[in-house]
C-alpha cells in the first residue's frame, strides 16, 4: 500500500543539483497525526546526515511502508514539470532500500493501527467509525459480538459489549447501504477545515472487502450515510 502523507515539507529539504537526485533516507517506525487538506497519518524522514526530523506528506514510487520497522532508503527525487496546482513539484522513486529493521519498542508500545490490528485479529470488523481532531480522538469498532473504543491517540482499545439485536440491526442497515458509492458521498459542511468539527469517516468491511468514505464533519455526515452513521453511534457507549 502507498501511503498518501499531509502535511507540506520545504523543497529546501531536498535542494536539487539540476533535474533529478539521489537521496539517502531514512525513516522512522511509527506514523504521526498530521494536519493539512484533511487529518491522515504521515511518515516521519530524515535525510542522512542532518538532525532534524520532519513529516513527509507525497509517495514514493515503489516502496511499501510496514509499520513497526525502521528504513534506510536510497530514494530518486526528480523535479515534475507542468504539475498540477494541488499536486507536488517533486516525484519519489525508491531506487534501493538499504536496510530494513525492526522497532523492538513498537512491540512493547504499539500505535492505534497495531492495537486495531491486534483486535481485528479476533474477528473481522462490521463497521468502524473514526473522529479526530487536535486534542480530540474517538474510535469505535464494530465486531460480530462486541465493540472496541479508543478514547485518545495510541490509547488502549477497550472492549465494550454491544447486544446481539443491535449487530443484526446494523446488518440489516448495512444491507441497504450502496457500499460502492460510499467514498463518492460529499460532506455537505466543511467545519473540519477550520478546527469547527472532527475529521471523520465510517468504514464497512463484508465479504473480504473495506469500503470507506470520503473525510467529513463529525455530526453532519453526507445524506446518505446519515442513518448508516447514526446506526453505528447508537451502539458506541456515550462520548
Amino acid at each position: 500500500m502507498k501511503y498518501i502523507l499531509l502535511t507540506l515539507i520545504t523543497l529546501s529539504s531536498f535542494t536539487l543539483m539540476g533535474c533529478k537526485k539521489t537521496e539517502t533516507v531514512l525513516i522512522k517506525s511509527n506514523l504521526v497525526i498530521c494536519e493539512g487538506v484533511s487529518t491522515q497519518k504521515c511518515m516521519q524522514y530524515q535525510i542522512k546526515g542532518e538532525d532534524s526530523w520532519q513529516l513527509f506528506y507525497d509517495e514514493i514510487d515503489g516502496f511499501t511502508y510496514e509499520e513497526g520497522y525502521t528504513y534506510e532508503l536510497e530514494v530518486d527525487i526528480e523535479k515534475v514539470t507542468n504539475s498540477p496546482a494541488d499536486g507536488s513539484s517533486l516525484k519519489y522513486s525508491l531506487k534501493k532500500v538499504i536496510t530494513k529493521e525492526r522497532d523492538l519498542a513498537m512491540i512493547d508500545k504499539p500505535s492505534v493501527t497495531s492495537k486495531l490490528l491486534l483486535a481485528q485479529e479476533k474477528g473481522t470488523p462490521l463497521a468502524i467509525y473514526d473522529s479526530h481532531t487536535r486534542g480530540y480522538h474517538y474510535t469505535f469498532t464494530v465486531y460480530e459480538t462486541y465493540g472496541t473504543v479508543i478514547k485518545e491517540y495510541q490509547g488502549e482499545a477497550i472492549k465494550v459489549v454491544v447486544k446481539e439485536e443491535d449487530i443484526a440491526g446494523l446488518k440489516k442497515v448495512i444491507s441497504g447501504v450502496s457500499l460502492d458509492k460510499i467514498g463518492t458521498y460529499e460532506a455537505p459542511t466543511k467545519k473540519r477545515h477550520y478546527d469547527g468539527a472532527p475529521h471523520t469517516t465510517i468504514s464497512i468491511f463484508t465479504k473480504g472487502k473495506k469500503y470507506s468514505s470520503q473525510t467529513f464533519d463529525g455530526g453532519f455526515p453526507p445524506k446518505s450515510l446519515e442513518v448508516l452513521v447514526n446506526k453505528v453511534l447508537s451502539l458506541s457507549p456515550k462520548k
